[in-house]
């Protein structure tokens, strides 16, 4: 990418990286959806004036037996978008806004 001078990272995390699920066993899940959110992050921002972007999509229920078989997911909140999606309208507008400001030159100030 950096030969090429763009491209498009993009990693597939869930909504789960928000927000702790109430699951119990749901820890490793929920950190390694969160660690990867961090590190998209932290990519992005050290990626930033280039032209190599980093996208992060979140899933949420899909139509598998992922949930039914991890949470015991009730097979009828598929057909009612306002179960499934709640969860990320309530946390995404929050997660989008940062919480820092980021001197985005400093690193080209104090390159050795």
């Amino acid at each position: 990418m950096f030969a090429q001078k763009r491209g498009v990272i993009v990693n597939v995390t869930s909504v789960t990286a928000l927000e702790a699920p109430p699951f119990s066993g749901e820890a490793v899940y929920y950190m390694a959806k969160a660690t990867q959110e961090g590190f998209s992050n932290s990519l992005r921002n050290e990626l930033c004036g280039t032209n190599i972007k980093v996208v992060v999509v979140r899933s949420g229920v899909v139509v598998t037996n992922f949930h039914e078989q991890r949470v015991g997911f009730d097979k009828n909140m598929y057909s009612k978008p306002e179960c499934v999606m709640v969860k990320a309208i309530d946390v995404v507008p929050t997660a989008q806004r940062s919480l820092s400001l980021f001197d985005r030159e400093w690193s080209a100030r104090n390159a050795k």
